[in-house]
């Protein structure tokens, strides 16, 4: 199953193309799985720290926070590890994020009921703003995710539109300029495509990047989103 943030990113694009159902329905979704993978993140690094390993168990409940932000308890869970291991100022700066965050459900409560009543712009207007709360990381993986199926279903001018926007939230994943770049050659724009593994491979920190990306692949797998390509 997608994961709940790609299932965001579907209900804005039902929503522009007007299709009331589908975008009701990937609410109920989103609704009825929160949290999934995460929770079972939560649970082993609460096991985890529990049982005395407390540098696994602390890795996995930044990556639960990491995969779904909006989660309070999972901050709160975090940030009560680190103080029993005498990290005040991370788990203070953990509490801080905290009143920012607002649970899923409270805010796709009015998008359902906006739904309901036919009013699709006020709907997406909040959809937008729940995707605005989240950390860039999560937006640019969710929009990779979301380019690359929409090309593979052939929805070529929608799959270049959002593998640009993961690009402009997070230029340095050489992965998401090389999914741009293939999906860019499928509709025909080659010029364009080898502009952008030109800028790629003649950047300064190529190699830095190229370096980053299986430290980013295993938080990518572990946090619900994975960095693949579009060709098989």
């Amino acid at each position: 199953m997608a994961s709940l943030l790609i299932e965001l990113f579907g209900v804005i694009e039902h929503l522009g193309s007007g299709n009331t159902g589908a975008a009701e329905a990937a609410c109920r979704r989103i609704v009825a799985d929160l949290p999934q993978q995460a929770s079972a993140l939560h649970q082993q690094g609460r096991d985890l720290f529990q049982s005395g390993r407390f540098a696994q168990g602390c890795e996995l409940l930044r990556q639960a926070v990491a995969c779904h932000p909006e989660v309070i308890g999972f901050h709160k869970t975090l940030a009560e590890a680190l103080e029993m291991q005498g990290r005040r100022m991370e788990a203070q700066a953990v509490r801080a994020d905290m009143p920012a965050v607002r649970p899923f459900q409270s805010q796709l409560s009015p998008i359902l009921e906006l739904l309901q009543s036919g009013r699709l712009a006020e709907a997406e207007l909040i959809c937008r703003r729940v995707l605005d709360s989240l950390p860039f990381h999560c937006r640019a993986y969710g929009l990779n995710e979301l380019g690359c199926e929409a090309v593979r279903g052939e929805r070529l001018v929608q799959g270049v539109a959002f593998l640009k926007q993961a690009v402009a939230f997070h230029p340095q994943i050489t992965k998401f300029h090389e999914n741009l770049a293939i999906a860019l050659d499928l509709q025909g724009q080659k010029l364009e495509a080898q502009a952008v593994r030109t800028a790629l491979t003649s950047a300064p920190n190529f190699t830095t990047t190229a370096r980053m990306m299986s430290d980013l692949g295993s938080w990518g797998k572990a946090s619900g989103y994975e960095i693949r390509e579009i060709a098989p």
